[in-house]
């Protein structure tokens, strides 16, 4: 019997279950940094105060900074969920490759069953073939 032809492939499969790993932990790695980043902006909304003084230039001033990091809060925000949603579809490549491999694993597996039970057989057959002639030599029928 061959030798299993889609070895090639499986090799292949495994690579690429490896960079789909690799670019799973990256995604993972880059969301949890943007949800930090997150929630270090709310942290630093939520501890943000009125101004001092009775200064309209100073209210102005500082409603227009909360606003901005309010706006910088948002657009983290939504960050974080593309972040999120591009680590699940990460994840879910992953899994796809890991699938892969395995059906093809198991086809690996089959071969190397069906091999081994061909090389039983054949060995099996010559030590019949040795032990039918060796009968007929002593003069023994079958």
């Amino acid at each position: 019997m061959r030798r299993f032809r889609l070895a090639a492939v499986l090799r292949a499969r495994r690579v690429k279950e490896d960079a789909a790993k690799a670019a799973s932990a990256s995604a993972r790695a880059e969301a949890a940094e943007a949800e930090a980043r997150t929630g270090a902006y709310e942290l630093e909304l939520e501890r943000r105060q009125e101004p001092d003084g009775p200064s309209a230039r100073a209210f102005v001033a500082s409603l227009l900074a909360t606003q901005a990091l309010a706006s910088t809060l948002s657009g983290a925000v939504r960050l974080t969920e593309l972040s999120s949603a591009r680590a699940d579809l990460r994840l879910d490549e992953l899994r796809g490759a890991a699938a892969q491999r395995k059906a093809l694993e198991r086809l690996a597996e089959r071969h190397a069953a069906e091999r081994q039970r061909a090389e039983e057989r054949a060995e099996q057959d010559v030590a019949d073939d040795l032990s039918g002639a060796a009968q007929h030599r002593n003069g023994r029928p079958e």
